[in-house]
């Protein structure tokens, strides 16, 4: 059987297929064409395309009436990118240039079928497309006055409401209430652009212009002859043509403009949530940040009284060493006879007496500078001391290790028993 590829010539019998080989015939053929044209998307790879060419041939010459087509995707990609061509064979259906119908696979029954079906649709004057005028029977002219048509309630094929929408939007865009529910009827609610198909090809009549349905009229031997209006006169298929496209292309604009709406609402509502949980975030961390704040002070809180504590503890260690080694004295504590005594007894002080104070001075080099003083000596004595027999010199400083006292100034002029260093502690000498 025939298929062809890109780059050869096609071989066998296409019947009245052409094969289309760019993009600029592809589009003079879809212009030119004043009827159905079918196109056949394929590609030399695919094998359900290779199957269903023999009845794709048989079909073109059944229906010389309809333009058959045959593109090769892979010649052709930016022409199946436009049509958003997916899967092989695609069948496109086109009238007057724009796609009317689709069916994918390669099943000849079902094509056949949407062949027939689009056969039979009525074209300009009433010819059937494919047929002569002498087969086309004789168009019956409708009557003055009809029957109310099918309530707007039944249009919908499923009873889901799809009848009423359609008809709302062919009403919306101009057409009359009756003229508009005849187009569905006859259509089958297939869809909106069928219905204006439908209608470009079935001028409006008096009745179908009439909004409302009559159900009773007056006969039309009472009504005067010559109060009727003259009849309008028919617009051509040009012009009626171009109206529709203008309310289709109207229509398509305002539902465009209504989904670029509801897409900005989309991203305002987008951006509105993503704002509330960035705020509830920041307060998710602005909490945590304060609970690590307080965290952080409580455990320097008790790092600090730990500290405190083991420096209690050293305090009284070393003065409990100092009492034990005499160089202290301490008070006891108060004791109360009663609880309505309000007079307190303390023991008498017994302080030993000391000759000697014996200082042991660490210098900035290392060196320890052992040396025994007088009790009433001054510590200003203990600074000219080291200047003279301990070799220091410059501006420097002497402090008591625990707890640091500097002694600077007036406070060298202090005496040693004063300063609570009799009968011997440790000195440490710092430079400024």
């Amino acid at each position: 059987f025939f298929y062809f590829h890109r780059h050869t010539e096609p071989m066998g019998d296409h019947g009245n297929i052409i094969v289309i080989q760019n993009e600029a015939e592809f589009r003079r053929r879809i212009k030119q064409a004043t009827g159905l044209v079918v196109v056949d998307w394929s590609a030399s790879w695919c094998g359900p395309c290779k199957r269903i060419f023999p009845a794709v041939v048989q079909y073109s010459r059944e229906y010389p009436e309809t333009v058959f087509l045959n593109v090769d995707v892979d010649a052709n990609p930016d022409l199946a990118a436009e049509y958003d061509i997916r899967a092989m064979p695609t069948f496109l259906f086109f009238k007057n240039g724009s796609v009317y119908d689709k069916l994918q696979g390669a099943d000849p029954n079902a094509l056949g079928e949407k062949l027939e079906k689009h056969q039979v649709k009525s074209w300009g004057s009433g010819q059937r497309l494919g047929g002569t005028m002498e087969d086309t029977p004789p168009v019956s002219q409708p009557s003055p006055i009809q029957a109310s048509p099918q309530p707007v309630s039944q249009l919908s094929n499923t009873g889901d409401g799809v009848g009423d929408v359609l008809l709302s939007s062919l009403l919306e865009m101009g057409f009359s209430f009756n003229h508009a529910r005849k187009a569905l009827q006859q259509t089958n609610n297939v869809g909106l652009e069928q219905a204006i198909d439908w209608i470009s090809t079935h001028p409006e009549t008096d009745d179908d212009s009439s909004d409302v349905p009559c159900e009773d009229v007056t006969n039309s031997d009472d009504v005067p002859m010559e109060d009727s209006e003259p009849p309008k006169p028919e617009e051509s298929w040009e012009v009626r043509e171009a109206r529709i496209k203008e309310k289709l292309r109207a229509a398509k604009e305002a539902r465009k403009k209504r989904e670029e709406e509801a897409d900005r609402q989309r991203e305002l509502n987008r951006i509105k949530n993503a704002t509330g949980a960035t705020l509830t975030n920041r307060a998710i961390e602005e909490q945590k940040r304060k609970d690590d704040i307080a965290a952080a002070k409580k455990k320097r809180k008790e790092e600090r009284e730990a500290k405190n504590a083991i420096r209690a503890k050293i305090q009284a260690a070393k003065e409990e060493r100092m009492k034990k080694d005499g160089m202290i004295t301490t008070l006891d504590s108060p004791s109360t006879t009663s609880k309505s005594s309000t007079k307190k007894e303390s023991k008498t002080e017994t302080k030993k007496e000391y000759t000697v104070c014996s200082l042991a001075i660490r210098c900035p080099n290392g060196k320890t500078i052992k040396h025994d003083f007088a009790p009433n000596d001054t510590l200003k004595t203990v600074y000219d001391y080291l200047r003279t027999e301990g070799g220091l010199t410059g501006d420097f400083i002497i402090s008591t290790n625990y707890p640091r006292i500097a002694y600077t100034g007036d406070k060298l002029n202090i005496t040693l028993e004063y300063a609570d260093l009799v009968p011997r502690a440790a000195l440490t000498v710092s430079y400024k």
